[in-house]
């Protein structure tokens, strides 16, 4: 993220610079080609790319903040690569949305340094950058991410609903009291000051199991303004995560401290998922969570590409899953693909019924083709 002038260009000589998938650097220092962009020359030098049918390049961009960023992805061909034959097809996607369609850089740009622009709303402070390769490898120049705006226009927040089936209790062995008693009174109001009167979640009878997760799924992206926590006495903390289930950003710390009140949290974030936990404490007790906000235009965010104006949405459930996952809708002559966290694809089918029970614990991303098109890509959670 560009945080200075001039740019101050970030080097990637070793491991990946954030990236989430192991890939290779080659290239050389030197470069003297036509550059007509706003990068030095000796950025066109060294690349990052994958090994034709090896792992896919992966990268998650830590930000300062949500919003609209501009995106600029730098390439450059080598000769080497031309002379070879072997010059790299591939798609590029951008927050799970796909920006390049069956790019080949050469016959782009030749041998000209060559930069390709993208306006990118960022919902949960992580940038997603993620290649597939068409023909050959993907490979990468460099990347400059420069803040815009905030990106979301100002909503009035409403009560978000909460269901059982959107908690998923990640405590080893289940937790002693269920994280569902935290959402099985949602009629109670907390600005009429009604008391909820279930148990509260308890993950254990011991602090030394810790630390105490569970999920909150909504099944879509909201924009989440604050929460009610109902208090249950004791004082401890509950940390408050947003982000996504491989990767959690703590948005908040509410100390419980009073007996059957209500308490106000700002969350002020955007996300699909929240992440509860209780660190080095069984005692940070609430018993129903009241959620503020609205959900995100799914006409401004969407994984779908598709040319028809009536195409189908697509939803992977349940999720988290144990044995199987369905896909809502299908269409003629798909394929699914399921792949690993390393970007591994583990198998293919045409069915939307998924039989995953032989696949270990973890999490996986799930593509649809359409005639070699991905029109839909999601994550889903293996845990039995």
């Amino acid at each position: 993220e560009i945080l200075a002038e001039p740019i101050n260009w970030e080097s990637d000589i070793d491991s990946p610079v954030y990236g989430t998938t192991y890939f290779s650097r080659t290239g050389s220092w030197s470069w003297d080609g036509t550059n007509n962009t706003s990068a030095p020359n000796k950025l066109f030098g060294p690349f990052r790319y994958d090994k034709a049918g090896d792992t896919e390049m992966q990268f998650a961009f830590p930000l300062s903040a949500k919003g609209r960023y501009e995106v600029k992805l730098f390439f450059a061909e080598r000769n080497t690569e031309v002379d070879a034959g072997i010059k790299g097809t591939f798609n590029v996607f951008l927050e799970n949305e796909k920006v390049l369609y069956n790019f080949n850089i050469y016959q782009n740009a030749a041998y000209e340094a060559n930069v390709q622009s993208f306006d990118v709303l960022v919902e949960d402070q992580i940038l997603n950058l993620d290649f597939q390769q068409i023909l050959n490898s993907s490979k990468i120049n460099g990347v400059e991410i420069s803040y815009l705006d905030e990106g979301l226009p100002p909503r009035d927040s409403e009560r978000i609903t909460l269901k059982k089936y959107m908690i998923t209790d990640l405590v080893d062995g289940g937790s002693r009291y269920s994280p569902l008693y935290l959402v099985n009174e949602q009629k109670r109001d907390p600005f009429s000051k009604k008391q909820p009167k279930s148990k509260s979640w308890l993950p254990s009878k011991h602090i030394s199991n810790s630390p105490f997760h569970i999920m909150l799924d909504l099944g879509e992206e909201y924009f989440i303004d604050f929460a009610f926590l109902h208090d249950m006495k004791f004082t401890a903390d509950l940390n408050i995560s947003s982000g996504k289930p491989d990767h959690w950003i703590e948005i908040a710390t509410y100390t419980t401290s009073s007996f059957k009140k209500w308490k106000e949290v700002d969350l002020n974030t955007t996300s699909r998922y929240l992440l509860f936990s209780m660190y080095n404490t069984i005692y940070a007790q609430i018993n129903e969570i009241a959620l503020y906000g609205y959900a995100i235009n799914q006409t401004d965010k969407s994984n779908i590409i598709l040319n028809s104006d009536d195409s189908p949405d697509f939803v992977i459930y349940p999720n988290p899953a144990k044995n199987r996952i369905q896909i809502q809708n299908k269409i003629d002559d798909q394929i699914v693909e399921i792949l690993n966290i390393n970007g591994k694809v583990l198998f293919r089918t045409q069915d939307n019924s998924i039989d995953i029970a032989d696949i270990p614990n973890g999490i996986y991303l799930l593509r649809l083709y359409y005639y070699e098109e991905v029109i839909f890509q999601d994550r889903f959670i293996k845990n039995d």
